[in-house]
């Protein structure tokens, strides 16, 4: 396991905000602790504030029974984690003029799918991130979805077809009804991006997304290379053990439904992510795209790609925050702008092992910078 300290100490950081110092490894020691009592293959954690990353550290093996370590550098899947960032990229072009949170899918998507279910066609891209446009909440029920693999088609043919099955699928709600938690909406908000940019998803998120943010390891897809041990790979659970799935296996959802889920990162860049939405790298995001990104309209819990929901050790506390997971990882973050203090977490096994593990990790983290209080 190997520790990154930038820009200052922990200590100096917990004594800045009033709290008892504690030493450095002791953040290390719990992450070895919660990740041997779960029996993960690894685990891995960064803290950050609105300057950057204060700390980050990783243990275990990059593959079961391997002996390979993993370090604080390697990639991680982070699932919905992407939502945050499909998000912000809709609030950028905002800025930009090329959409507004109130335009229509029909507005946008209509002249390119005349199946399109005329229920969808007032959805906004605003109710699409906030979960609100009625879509399905499993993509798995569309015909479409065992044939997203195939090579014959690149992913801009597959996510045309992956969208024109979601905008042809009966509605579950009326728009801006209640709450379904949507990977297709973030599906269809993606293509709304695509249309009014001129460009892929893919492109988009690294023009506006990455680039600023420095985050130059950030990526698509299940991280590594095939039939590498160059990086962490993501475990199955099967017959009561993780087992590693290689990268030239289905070790990701399909590329088309890359708005919903399908990024990876290092903890470093995730931390720049995070710093930006705790208020750092102003230049980023402005005042008013950070309340637009983080604030719900009244009665609801869920912003834009973010969750308002209980501090991990501190439930009556409200804090942003979001889970990811492709089955074979999973991540969680917290922000606490009030404190100017959030915590990720990780691990390279999925939900519902990696879940328990990584809310028992993050609550002893929280804990451990005496911000349980």
């Amino acid at each position: 396991m190997r520790k990154r300290l930038i820009g200052t100490t922990l200590g100096a950081l917990i004594a800045t905000t009033g709290s008892a110092t504690i030493a450095n490894d002791q953040l290390d020691t719990v992450l070895q602790e919660v990740r041997n009592q779960h029996r993960l293959p690894a685990a891995g954690y960064v803290i950050v504030t609105s300057e950057g990353m204060v700390a980050s550290g990783a243990d275990g093996e990059r593959a079961r029974g391997t002996g390979t370590a993993v370090t604080p550098d390697d990639r991680w899947h982070i699932g919905s984690l992407t939502k945050a960032m499909t998000a912000t990229l809709a609030v950028k072009l905002a800025t930009d003029g090329l959409i507004e949170l109130r335009t229509t899918v029909g507005d946008v998507l209509g002249s390119d799918y005349p199946a399109m279910n005329p229920a969808y066609r007032g959805v906004t891209l605003g109710q699409l991130l906030r979960h609100r446009g009625g879509m399905l909440s499993n993509l798995l029920d569309l015909n479409v979805w065992a044939g997203l693999r195939s090579a014959d088609l690149d992913t801009a043919a597959h996510r045309k077809n992956l969208v024109n099955a979601i905008l042809s699928y009966p509605a579950q709600a009326a728009p801006g009804g209640r709450y379904i938690y949507s990977n297709a909406g973030y599906v269809v908000a993606g293509a709304m991006l695509e249309a009014v940019a001129g460009d892929s998803w893919e492109n988009l998120m690294a023009q506006h997304v990455f680039a600023p943010l420095s985050m130059h390891d950030t990526g698509f897809g299940a991280p590594g290379m095939a039939g590498a041990m160059d990086n962490a790979l993501g475990h199955s659970l099967a017959g009561g053990s993780f087992r590693s799935v290689d990268v030239s296996v289905n070790a990701d959802n399909p590329a088309a439904m890359g708005p919903a889920g399908t990024l990876h990162a290092t903890l470093g860049d995730l931390s720049q992510f995070m710093a930006a939405n705790l208020g750092g790298e102003p230049a980023y995001l402005a005042a008013e795209e950070l309340a637009l990104l983080h604030t719900p309209q009244a009665g609801e819990d869920y912003a834009l790609g973010w969750q308002v929901g209980p501090h991990p050790c501190a439930p009556s506390r409200k804090v942003l925050m979001h889970t990811g997971s492709n089955t074979m990882w999973f991540a969680t973050v917290w922000l606490d702008r009030a404190v100017d203090l959030g915590v990720v977490v990780t691990t390279n096994v999925g939900d519902p092992p990696g879940r328990r593990a990584m809310d028992d990790l993050g609550a002893k983290l929280w804990a451990a910078l005496d911000r349980c209080r």
